[in-house]
């Protein structure tokens, strides 16, 4: 996706400048669709219904077709190519899915690739990964943090060069690698340098730290360097140290510091090599070191400390968090240290859990208040198992939740967590799980208050055959997680040719997505328009066993200015789609926010679940398609649960509705020939359709032409049309009713021997006869025939009902004959004259008499 919402604000912002709202949907039919008048279409607003078109292009990017529907039971593959796939690793891709990078052995070597998928399930880049590096010699343990703008940066040890260096790469949100062929450099010093961490720098780029073996011995430091957005390495070469000290330091973990640098932990032994401690150090943007040489020392105390992760405090700082053997088995603790170095919390840190057993393997993220959540395995229960425990602790060091953790998993197996935060103050968690006998995956969420959300044990993301493992994790949408895995399902030695699977959980935890889909909204045939029959695919929460869903909300888009009119009438706006929920009528509108774009959804209609497969509902449409207008209206279809917080919204789909039935032919046709001056006058009774548009009249030779746009010589709105060019015996004419939807009726049928006078000039009358004018009613013209029986002078008035002369149709000497005079209800000036009765008064020699008329406007 390339972003499109900008094009859809600048649509929005265009196409309503005018209205109170600055958001999608709803359409006057007359003014963005115009009407069908006289054969030609009269837009209204023109250029609104082009910046509409652009809108439904524009939307069609924003909501793609089955977008919500694509993950698929036990995972979607990432990458099955024929090789050793390992060390799985994964980013988010800023817009709900995620990057994952990964070891893998096709070419005969070990290299770096990478994938990604949406949050729709479905695969962004090239099957099977897109290579970072295919280098000589081995490439490996990759690490990688988000760019910032929808790609990732990766970071792996390399041995190209004899031992092992540290390289880094960036990829594009569209999968093409940004920087030099097989990866920058960012350490290639003598020794070994190993075991990389990564963090965003915030503005682009990456830092990465690492244990390094260039001094020689037995001895391992801790160096640091940052990269930018182009690849360009900012710091001293082979980067910065940020301890030297004798003996081992090893196992670094990374966080930012919020400011363009970042903060590090690692262990080291201090000079005693039966124990470890832990340390950090912070280095800022441009890479200097800020705190004490060789590191600020969180513990002083006898024991041994391990698997040390750290977060950021969101103040500068970090939070750091450990196993220690001080209590004469591990026990999980905690410190923070603030931006100047100084050790904020108890001394030697506060204990989150000293249960019986072993407490290792923790794992920690920010709460996003100052304070942090850590999980770890935890062995309290003696045998085999292991379990997952996770609690939290405050900015100001206090312990949240109940005391030795919360119990994520106590299901029996080894359990290895890995976390990411659910962005709400919670945390999510995902775990090897072994209690089927193979590993299997599980994931579990948490709550900002310490209450476990999904099932007892956790949500099996897969249980497939073969072993999954090493799960990774991040953050989705705002309550939800993407995992990513080593999958041996499809090899015949479990042990070998691992695969890269992933999976969404969704905030109610469950997998992938369970939204309904729609699959068709089609017209309703048969009716006059205004409405769709959209139908969809029920959840897969709706069938049985499930039967979750209670029912179905269909929802249409509509613009702000019918969300305007309806708010001014009543309508209420739901804070959440839960809301609909308890919808007891009248009218709602639902905001809904897209990767940072708002639209606007009015509600239409409401199904009860029957625990089926399927169902459809006939709802309005707000204009009906024609050839000059086919704007799509699109809706949605949301699936609730029983309980208000379980709803699912589907991806949108789109349809029209078309007016279907036709209009009755014109009924009374009739016509005449008059010879002063030659013309044929047609005439027919008005429709009652109330959405009659105008009428077309075509001619031909023959009672078999086939009117077409070639033969049709008019498109009157009223009852009546002059031909002044025919021929008295061959000209057949063929009259139909057209409505605004543009359906055409069949064809009333004028033959040449229906035509009054048609047969040759009249013989002299004998007598004179004023005749009633036809049609009358009228609009706007009539016909009104007379015949004299002698010659002399004639006139034809027509009055008001005043008595005032409104029209001289007639004021001369004439011969003898009969006449047909037409009046088009203008005045002698030329100007339409009001609805009314009006009279007619022929004076001819020996003869005078008056008629009435009713010209209706």
């Amino acid at each position: 996706m390339k972003k499109p919402f900008l094009i859809v604000l600048a649509l929005f912002s265009a196409l309503f400048s005018n209205a109170a709202w600055s958001h999608p949907a709803g359409i006057n039919r007359d003014i963005i669709c115009g009407r069908q008048k006289k054969g030609v279409v009269e837009m209204g607003k023109t250029w609104r219904m082009l910046l509409w078109v652009l809108l439904v292009l524009t939307l069609v990017q924003v909501f793609p077709a089955c977008s919500f529907g694509l993950w698929v039971e036990n995972g979607n593959p990432l990458c099955t190519a024929t090789a050793d796939l390992q060390g799985s690793t994964i980013t988010s891709d800023d817009a709900g899915g995620a990057i994952v990078a990964w070891t893998d052995t096709r070419s005969g070597n070990y290299d770096i690739y990478v994938q990604r998928i949406d949050v729709s399930g479905v695969v962004q880049w090239a099957p099977d990964g897109v290579a970072l590096c295919t280098a000589t010699d081995k490439q490996f343990r990759p690490v990688m943090t988000s760019d910032g703008a929808g790609g990732a940066i990766v970071a792996w040890e390399d041995t190209r060069g004899n031992d092992y260096d540290i390289y880094v790469q960036r990829v594009n949100g569209s999968g093409v690698v940004q920087w030099a062929p097989d990866g920058v450099a960012l350490c290639t010093a003598a020794g070994k340098q190993f075991r990389p961490v990564m963090t965003s720098d915030g503005a682009g780029g990456a830092i990465v730290a690492w244990q390094d073996d260039r001094g020689g011995g037995s001895s391992s430091h801790i160096y640091v360097q940052r990269v930018n957005a182009s690849g360009v390495v900012q710091w001293a070469p082979d980067g910065v140290a940020l301890c030297t000290a004798t003996y081992e330091q090893s196992y670094p973990r990374i966080t930012s510091d919020g400011a363009g640098g970042a903060i590090v932990a690692w262990h080291g032994s201090g000079g005693n090599l039966s124990n470890h401690d832990i340390y950090v150090q912070r280095v800022n943007a441009w890479g200097g070191v800020e705190w004490t040489p060789d590191g600020v020392a969180l513990y002083s105390v006898t024991g041994d400390l391990w698997s040390q992760t750290i977060t950021s405090d969101d103040a500068g700082g970090a939070i750091v968090a450990w196993s220690d053997t001080r209590g004469g088995s591990y026990d999980i603790y905690v410190q923070r240290v603030n931006g100047w170095g100084g050790v904020e919390w108890a001394p030697d840190g506060v204990a989150l859990c000293t249960a019986a057993g072993r407490q290792e393997g923790a794992r920690i993220v920010s709460d996003g208040a100052g304070g942090a959540i850590v999980a770890w395995q935890d062995a309290r229960g003696g045998g085999t198992s292991s379990h997952i425990y996770v609690q939290r602790v405050n900015g100001s060091g206090v312990v949240q939740w109940a005391p030795d953790g919360v119990a994520l998993c106590t299901a029996a197996g080894e359990l290895y967590p890995e976390m990411t935060s659910d962005g709400a103050g919670g945390a999510i968690v995902a775990w090897d799980d072994y209690r089927s006998a193979s590993f299997d995956v599980y994931v579990q969420k948490v709550n900002a208050s310490g209450v476990v959300q999904w099932a007892p044990d956790g949500v099996a993301l897969c249980t497939a055959s073969g072993n999954q493992f090493g799960p990774a994790i991040t953050t989705g949408a705002v309550g939800e997680a993407i995992v990513t895995w080593l999958d041996s399902r499809s090899a015949s030695n479990y042990a070998l040719n691992y695969d890269i699977y992933a999976q969404r959980v969704e905030r109610n935890g469950y997998w992938g997505y369970p939204a309904a889909s729609i699959k068709a909204v089609r017209d309703v045939p048969g009716d006059q328009g205004g409405n769709v029959n959209v139908a969809w695919d029920a959840s897969r929460l709706d069938p049985w066993p499930e039967e979750v869903i209670s029912k179905y909300t269909v929802w249409r888009a509509i613009t702000p200015e019918r969300m305007a009119g309806l708010l001014e009438q009543g309508a209420h706006v739901l804070t959440s789609a839960s809301e609909a929920l308890a919808l007891t009528g009248g009218e709602a509108l639902r905001v809904e926010e897209v990767q940072g774009e708002t639209f606007y959804w009015e509600l239409m209609s409401e199904v009860k679940a029957y625990y089926l497969d399927g169902y459809s509902k006939v709802v309005s449409t707000l204009f009906d398609s024609t050839s000059v207008c086919n704007e799509h209206h699109y809706f949605q279809v949301i699936a609730h649960g029983a309980d208000p917080s379980q709803f699912w919204v589907s991806a949108p789909d789109s349809g029209y509705s078309v007016d279907n039935l036709s209009p009755v032919p014109p009924s009374g046709l009739a016509g005449g020939l008059n010879y002063q001056p030659a013309q044929v006058v047609i005439t027919w009774q008005p429709n009652k359709e109330g959405d009659l548009s105008h009428y077309a009249v075509y001619k031909g030779e023959g009672e078999g032409f086939v009117p077409s746009e070639s033969n049709r010589i008019g498109t009157p709105s009223d009852t009546s049309f002059v031909d002044t060019s025919f021929d008295p015996t061959r000209s057949y004419y063929k009259v139909s009713a057209w409505d605004i939807h543009e359906n055409e009726s069949e064809y009333a049928l004028l033959r040449p021997e229906d035509i009054t006078g048609a047969s040759g000039p009249p013989a002299v009358p004998a007598v004179s006869l004023l005749e009633q004018n036809a049609p009358n009613p009228f609009n706007p013209m009539t016909v009104i025939r007379f015949a004299i029986a002698e010659p002399g002078l004639v006139t034809l008035i027509v009055y008001d009902v005043a008595g005032r002369p409104v029209r001289t149709l007639v004021d001369g000497m004439r011969e003898a004959s009969r006449y047909d005079v037409t009046w088009n209800g203008r005045d002698d000036s030329d100007r339409g004259v009001a609805s009314g009765v009006y009279v007619y008064v022929l004076d001819a020699p020996g003869y005078s008499e008056t008629k009435k008329m009713v010209l209706i406007r």
